[in-house]
């Protein structure tokens, strides 16, 4: 898919740019894990061992969950860093007063990559497959937190911060206890599938515009 670049006008998108600026002066790294369902199993009963590679790598008691259950790290961080395509406008002041906000509170990002552990690896994958700018996999960073039981005072929900209409319109279906906004596979695919539609259908292929309207309703982006 190419992708105009002609019009820039994005409404909220200064803020996702100055979050990956952020990140990239902080360096903030995570690993995510891929696990065969034998070790899966061990790790949820307690007996999973690390692979046999030619450093084995010892953890200590006191880590994290997650940390026993990374038995073969990759750096989803740096893998999502070489796929950025939006990086030309760091400098702008608008995008620098963003930057200055995120570092404000380096605690709170730190504590959302690793919310993000479980899910980044993947959701880049399923970017880059598409041939998205991998800016796009940090919008669940600025909408939720990346936590997919996320709810919003409007009713939005999940990673991607679905209105109940909106997803609907996408097939995330809701019902018998199972509201497909708060899967992770089903959402991420469905948001994807929303950014480049409306792009398409709407934007002339412009994804930044697709990107605002995802921000701040299509209304507000066409008037």
């Amino acid at each position: 898919m190419t992708f105009h670049t002609k019009r820039r006008r994005l409404i909220g998108f200064a803020s996702t740019t100055a979050l990956i600026g952020s990140l990239l002066a902080s360096g903030v790294y995570s690993q995510a894990a891929t696990l065969s369902p034998e070790q899966r199993q061990n790790a949820l009963k307690g007996t999973a061992s690390p692979p046999q590679t030619a450093e084995t790598h010892r953890l200590p008691t006191e880590q994290h969950f997650w940390d026993a259950l990374a038995l073969e790290p990759r750096d989803a961080w740096s893998r999502l860093r070489a796929s950025f395509q939006w990086q030309e406008r760091l400098d702008e002041p608008r995008v620098q007063e963003w930057i200055e906000y995120y570092r404000q509170s380096p605690h709170n990002i730190v504590e959302i990559t690793e919310r993000a552990r479980p899910w980044l690896a993947w959701i880049v994958e399923q970017v880059e497959e598409r041939g998205l700018p991998g800016e796009i996999a940090l919008i669940p960073f600025v909408e939720s937190s990346f936590d997919p039981t996320a709810r919003s005072h409007r009713g939005a929900a999940g990673l991607w911060q679905f209105m109940p209409g909106t997803g609907d319109a996408l097939g995330l279906r809701r019902g018998n206890g199972y509201d497909g906004r708060l899967d992770v596979v089903a959402s991420t695919r469905a948001a994807l599938d929303y950014l480049e539609l409306q792009a398409d259908q709407w934007y002339d292929g412009d994804l930044e515009l697709s990107l605002a309207a995802y921000n701040a309703g299509a209304g507000t982006v066409n008037r």
